[in-house]
């Protein structure tokens, strides 16, 4: 299989904690709207297997070829219940262009005893689904809720303690059925299964439904799914007199106790969060982002007067509208209090013509509501990081949202037993750019100990806590879809897919390589950093920078037995490699730049367990 060609290595990469500071972000184009995806069956064929990327603090739990785990929010993935952590994802072993025939849920189970059971080969249905949610009631059920390509909701439980899937459907009346389901366990007596799905939209063969294209509608059991006394039910609010049309996975739901709240992430409509204090029976609507333009249809057009005043020094033009990306998570804490994330994204009509609308993948930052604020008030609480300290992004990334999501994205909420609040999301790495000018992204995490007033100045690179240093493994892999477990005990419990390139085979995104087997890793990473514990470069002094006819380089290193030191140039081609053994009694280096052309070039040093890297100019 083809590698990559890393432009760069991540500066400080696995161990750094960064600022909560906006860089500078180059505009770029106004990209047409992602079209929803959902491949049908066809014939089969053999697929490459992956590159084996060895993780710390992770375990391999599978694999799939079919690689798009969400259109936008991703739902529940991972479950951590009594001392055991369930997993599932949409699982395949032929290219997504072949149709995948075999695509289904596979899920994975550590009990409390830390025994695994065996990988995934097959999906637990008897049919084709896709889009699995996973969760557990009070009585010990499992249940997973996914869609097939016949328009069902496939609703299959299983206990806890083991045994067969029990598979079934969602009653529905509605005339095509529905896709892209979401589910959360609760109720009074948390054996409430609470489901939401869009009727299959036009675009799928399906109809307009009560005067929208793809209704949200809702589902309620009170005993494990046994029976459903709510079903193909409309939200008071979630209705045709407020929206046209409801983005496919742009919503998401969470249940405690007698609350339910469900978020719908439409990027031309308000960001509303609809809830129930009374276990689905009644619903009330609050609004996070009220969009300035209602029930907007494609190439109507609008004006600037229109719009809200916008002061966002990154804001790419004046007809651009702040919105969302479609990515987001809702979450009820223990004591029933409504949490939310999500993305910003900025949209606009470019051209009245095309039946299009468009937005900005230059768009950044994670943004937190709870409903103690006030309607349309939320605070950002991380964006992309300013890796190189140069206060801008990379002018060598051309493609830097091949997901057709924001530059940090796909946020998740998880809470500890005091209180504090955890978000992972995934995040551009801007020193990790391919050939083809895709940077990938990484995941982050950020906390609050203050019930979501103030959240942390510094963010953790999970992937990069994880992620083994050289000579063992390749750097600059791509980690995505990640969903964290919404209990947090002593370890964050994070489900990601990561492979060899940015983008996804299914979107046809994915450049150079074509599909590959992903690998799905669970990261189990302690809630403090071990990063101190694995710090074995004390001091690195380059010099002088720029650098005419030598590099100096001297190293301050601790109980690492050697070092290689790397030096790569813009394309990502090493010209200059050094193993260093006795590196305690060795600490100066001296490289000969005379025969090197100028340009900026990236020095990494890598021991055992750490590594750095830094920017280095030539100029003779």
């Amino acid at each position: 299989m083809k590698k990559i060609l890393l432009l760069s290595f991540s500066l400080f990469v696995c161990f750094s904690a960064f600022g909560q500071q906006r860089m500078k972000i180059k505009n770029f184009d106004a990209q047409p709207m992602k079209p929803a995806m959902e491949t049908m069956n066809g014939p089969g064929a053999s697929i490459p297997v992956s590159d084996n990327i060895i993780m710390r603090n992770a375990t391999e739990v599978g694999e799939t070829t079919y690689d798009l785990q969400s259109n936008s929010s991703m739902p529940s993935r991972v479950v951590n219940h009594d001392g055991n952590i369930l997993l599932s994802w949409t699982y395949g072993n032929t290219p997504p262009l072949a149709g995948v025939p075999e695509r289904g849920t596979a899920f994975r189970m550590r009990n409390g005893g830390g025994d695994w059971s065996p990988e995934p080969t097959a999906r637990i249905e008897p049919v084709r689904t896709g889009w699995p949610s996973t969760n557990v009631t009070a009585g010990g059920t499992i249940t997973n809720l996914a869609h097939s390509v016949d328009y069902d909701l496939v609703f299959s439980t299983r206990p806890l303690s083991g045994g067969d899937w029990d598979v079934n459907f969602l009653p529905t009346d509605t005339p095509v059925g529905a896709l892209w389901p979401r589910s959360a366990t609760g109720g009074p007596d948390g054996n409430s299964v609470h489901a939401i799905a869009v009727t299959t939209p036009v675009a799928f063969e399906g109809v307009v439904h009560e005067g929208i294209d793809g209704h949200l509608l809702y589902w309620r059991s009170q005993d494990e799914g046994a029976t459903w006394d709510v079903q193909d039910f409309i939200i008071p609010g979630l209705d045709s007199s407020r929206y046209v049309d409801i983005t496919n996975d742009a919503y998401s739901i969470s249940s405690n106790g007698n609350t339910v709240a469900v978020s719908v992430f439409t990027a031309w409509n308000d960001l509303n969060v609809f809830i129930s204090r009374d276990n689905g029976d009644t619903w009330e609507k609050r609004t996070v982002i009220d969009f300035p333009l209602k029930k907007y249809v494609t190439d109507s057009g609008y004006t600037y007067e229109q719009l809200s005043e916008d002061t966002n020094p990154n804001r790419p033009d004046s007809l651009a509208i702040r919105s969302n990306d479609g990515t987001g998570m809702v979450f009820v804490d223990g004591d029933e209090k409504v949490h939310l994330t999500y993305s910003e994204m900025y949209v606009q009509d470019t051209d009245l013509l095309d039946g299009l609308t468009s937005l900005y993948f230059s768009s950044d930052g994670v943004y937190y509501w709870n409903e103690d604020m006030e309607d349309n008030e939320r605070i950002a609480i991380a964006f992309a990081q300013d890796m190189d300290g140069d206060g801008v992004l990379n002018e060598l990334i051309t493609l830097p949202a091949t997901y057709f999501e924001a530059l940090s994205t796909q946020s998740s909420i998880g809470m500890d037993a005091e209180g504090v609040l955890y978000v992972t999301y995934c995040s551009i790495n801007e020193l990790h750019v391919n050939e083809a000018g895709s940077a990938s992204y990484n995941v982050y995490m950020v906390h609050s100990t203050d019930g979501g007033e103030t959240w942390s100045e510094e963010i953790r690179d999970l992937t990069g806590e994880c992620e083994e240093t050289a000579p063992f493994a390749e750097f600059g892999y791509e980690f995505y879809f990640a969903k964290m477990a919404k209990k947090v005990d002593e370890y964050l419990h994070v489900l990601v897919q990561a492979d060899l390139q940015p983008g996804t085979s299914v979107q046809a995104t994915e450049t150079p390589d074509g599909p590959e087997a992903n690998q799905m890793f669970y990261m189990e990473i302690p809630v403090t950093s071990n990063t101190e514990n694995l710090t074995e470069i004390k001091e690195l002094n380059v010099f002088p920078n720029p650098a005419s006819s030598t590099l100096n380089i001297e190293m301050d290193i601790i109980d690492a037995q050697f070092a290689t030191i790397n030096l790569y140039n813009g394309i990502g081609q090493i010209v200059y490699s050094k193993s260093v053994d006795n590196v305690q009694s060795a600490p100066y280096h001296v490289i000969d730049t005379r025969t090197f052309a100028n340009g900026s070039y990236f020095l990494q040093i890598a021991t055992e367990k750490e590594q750095l890297s830094q920017t280095v100019v030539i100029n003779k």
